[in-house]
């Protein structure tokens, strides 16, 4: 039992002297990703495979209509994309609810609720580059736009020979809530029916 604790008290002290951001740590210093007008709220990080991380939020800066944004941050805790954010989605419906998972290269892929189509909500995912650029469709590509709302994406990286992401969201086109799945590969092309 005394090496158990000695083992694990060694690893503690080895593995404490890893870091790896050089981010502030302090309560008066931060790092800034957007300070536009309105509200930017429910954000969500993820790294980006280069020492970096990807952040996505709501935003409202134009007005009381949330819309999705994206930026990507050095290992110093500076934006590299334009400032304020690269925007999604250019529609004028309600971006809301993003999640985000790295591509592994320094982009990202993005999912997100929005209601372009109706007033039902329908979801979308986009891939952004290293370089702030969207591949896919502009606005995103459609996971599912069933009749009745699609709720609360969220997503994860599909690293077999593809590449890409799964998508799982909460259904209501059958009247209750039902759990659906959709894979994309690395160039947007949804594989599952």
């Amino acid at each position: 039992m005394k090496q158990s604790i000695l083992r694990l008290l060694m690893l503690t002290l080895i593995m404490g002297q890893i870091v790896f951001a050089d981010w502030p740590c302090q309560p008066t210093e931060y790092v800034t990703v957007s300070i536009n007008n309105g509200i930017q709220w429910n954000p969500r990080l993820a790294s980006d495979g280069k020492n970096g991380a990807v952040v996505v939020w709501q935003d409202r800066r134009n007005g009381v209509v949330d819309k999705v944004y994206v930026q990507r941050l050095n290992q110093l805790g500076n934006s590299i994309w334009q400032d304020g954010g690269v925007p999604l989605s250019l529609s004028s419906a309600y971006q809301v609810f993003p999640q985000v998972v790295s591509d592994g290269s320094g982009g990202a892929f993005v999912t997100w609720m929005e209601n372009r189509n109706a007033v039902d909500y329908d979801i979308f995912v986009q891939r952004v580059t290293s370089n702030g650029l969207t591949l896919w469709n502009p606005g995103g590509n459609i996971v599912s736009n069933y009749n009745s709302h699609q709720y609360y994406p969220m997503i994860v990286r599909d690293e077999g020979g593809q590449d890409g992401v799964i998508v799982i969201w909460q259904d209501r086109r059958n009247g209750d809530y039902d759990v659906y799945a959709q894979k994309f590969t690395g160039n947007g092309q949804a594989m599952w029916s």
